[in-house]
């Protein structure tokens, strides 16, 4: 009998600890605020900036109320370099071609293919409103490139150069943009609103 209410006593201690990680998150986050503030079509050597920005307040769903936030969205993103389209892709991964204008620590690449995406983490700005980031990017190699960023980046460029594209696309593909990154393949269909094209002559 001892036995039978100990395991009732612990699987209704396990079923509370599985609640409790089943929790709603009480935290609301902003999106950043990304632009490129540079012309999309630069030479070999030139650099490209792009500037970000979010509020360093939070919507806390418990309180209801902002409260100031530690840990800001990081900004991801991953570059790829246009080319002759195969049967599984026509855009390879291209952080490579650009030397990155930011503190080193403060910049992270993916472990499973450093070449393709990166994150990079905003600092408080001088009168704490505001987690803030100015990156370039200095081109060593001519090409048409994409910036994609995460869906947590709302990206304020109108012009999103998005025609480069149709130079690449094989219309015996199924796919609108195919990418390499360190060989694994994924597609899209369209380009998305956080994507954005430019050349570097």
């Amino acid at each position: 009998m001892r036995k039978i209410i100990m395991l009732m006593v612990i699987g209704s201690l396990l079923m509370a600890f599985q609640c409790d990680d089943e929790k709603e998150p009480t935290i609301v986050r902003n999106n950043i605020k990304a632009k490129i503030t540079s012309p999309l079509n630069l030479n070999v050597n030139d650099t490209i900036w792009l500037r970000g920005k979010v509020s360093s307040r939070v919507y806390d769903l418990q309180t209801k109320d902002s409260v100031f936030s530690d840990y800001p969205y990081a900004l991801q993103m991953s570059i790829y370099r246009f080319a002759s389209p195969t049967a599984n892709y026509n855009a390879v991964d291209a952080i490579n071609k650009f030397e990155i204008i930011y503190p080193a620590e403060l910049v992270d690449f993916l472990d499973v293919c450093n070449n393709s995406t990166m994150t990079v983490y905003p600092t408080l700005t001088q009168d704490g409103s505001a987690y803030a980031l100015r990156v370039g990017f200095k081109a060593n190699a001519a090409g048409d490139y994409l910036f994609k960023f995460s869906s947590e980046v709302v990206l304020e460029n109108a012009d999103r150069n998005f025609d480069i594209i149709g130079e690449y696309v094989n219309p015996n593909n199924n796919y609108f943009i195919g990418f390499n990154s360190c060989g694994s393949y994924s597609w899209a269909t369209e380009p998305l609103n956080s994507d954005i094209c430019f050349s570097v002559n």
